[in-house]
């Protein structure tokens, strides 16, 4: 029983390995600003790009999550759900944008492939 369990978590890793390798989503919900295609990928939302881009300049310029938050509602963009964004999401998207810039700095000072490299997803 040990064995097949070794045997299924040992494929399982190389799996991971290979979908990671190709640049595929490997887990969980896709994203803000990303939806999953059927092959797995990762395609770029232009609506939730704008949104985010809008996020970083706001974070930017020194706004706290509170007033990024209403300048959002304001300024029309709406979570996937279509309710008002709230401080802590705000925090956890651009949480999630800085650390896909810092990978694609560490892969570009590398020379290696990233994810920003396919023709589905644009970087921002």
């Amino acid at each position: 029983m040990q064995r097949a369990a070794d045997a299924y978590a040992a494929l399982h890793a190389h799996a991971t390995r290979v979908k990671r390798a190709r640049g595929e989503y490997i887990g969980g919900a896709a994203p803000y600003g990303f939806t999953l295609a059927a092959d797995g990928s990762l395609v770029s939302v232009e609506h939730e790009h704008l949104a985010i881009v809008r996020m970083v300049e706001l974070r930017q310029c020194g706004y706290s999550l509170r007033i990024i938050a209403g300048q959002l509602a304001d300024d029309g963009h709406e979570t996937r759900n279509g309710a008002p964004w709230h401080p802590q999401q705000v925090a956890r998207v651009l949480a999630a944008h800085d650390a896909r810039v810092e990978y694609q700095r560490a892969c570009d000072l590398m020379g290696l492939a990233h994810e920003a490299d396919t023709a589905t997803v644009t970087p921002f």
